[in-house]
């Protein structure tokens, strides 16, 4: 595994610096970076590190005609469970709130409130003797439960105004054969 890429005129002291926080991080907690192969040209700058490497069953990593940097493609083992994930409602909404109907860019949010209630919270005694669906599972539930608490939502768009599909289309033909 080749960590942190290739510098251009040579490591700076910093990034020497980062780069070993980073790998004794890693091995204090026990992750494992999964992706082995180049991710841009022949280094490896894109990570992926997991506790649990038997979640994946497969990894592949493909050209990007958007990027010189490849595309990652993890598979997992991972299945939802509806069940056991909590609903949030909201009467406007109609349906369950998920991190797509919050305004994250709203000016009003106090991100340092938000960073310190993620930070009070007891994570190790939360996470203890539970699998990774679980784990991830009550990590977006909290932090659903959080974010809206302070975040704002987005407001709705009318889905009435909104012409369907097809019609678009022939729209767009008509004004595409008055241009010629």
């Amino acid at each position: 595994m080749q960590m942190g890429g290739k510098e251009k005129f040579g490591a700076t002291t910093e990034r020497r610096r980062q780069l070993k926080k980073l790998i004794e991080v890693v091995d204090r907690i026990g992750l494992v970076q999964v992706v082995e192969e180049p991710t841009r040209e022949k280094n490896t700058l894109d990570l992926v590190f997991t506790n649990d490497v038997d979640m994946f069953t497969h990894i592949e990593v493909t050209g990007s005609s958007m990027s010189d940097h490849k595309r990652i493609e993890l598979t997992t083992n991972l299945i939802k469970n509806n069940s056991q994930t909590t609903r949030i409602d909201k009467k406007e909404y109609g349906e369950e709130i998920s991190f797509w109907h919050l305004n994250f860019h709203h000016e009003d949010i106090n991100w340092i409130n938000i960073n310190k209630e993620i930070n009070d919270i007891q994570w190790k005694t939360i996470f203890s003797e539970k699998d990774t669906v679980a784990c991830t599972d009550m990590l977006m539930t909290i932090l659903k439960i959080i974010c809206l608490k302070v975040i704002p939502l987005r407001k709705q768009k009318n889905r009435n105004d909104k012409i369907p599909r097809e019609r678009k289309k022939l729209l767009n033909r008509i004004k595409m054969l008055k241009r010629s």
